[in-house]
């Protein structure tokens, strides 16, 4: 009897995960901008200063 339940875990297990993985996926929509977006000031600040942080970082 123990066998046999010990069996059952993994499948569940995969049953929830396979369940519950797509949901957090689409929680998060993939946005594609045009190659005509144009950065607000803020956003052009911050992938600046990013870039520059990982210059820096990889000196």
């Amino acid at each position: 009897m123990i066998g046999s339940s010990m069996n059952r875990i993994p499948l569940l297990v995969f049953i929830v995960a396979s369940v519950a993985l797509p949901g957090c996926f689409s929680s998060k929509p993939t946005v594609i901008q045009p190659r005509t977006y144009q950065m607000s000031e803020q956003e052009q600040a911050n992938r600046d200063r990013a870039t520059k942080a990982l210059a820096e970082h990889r000196q």
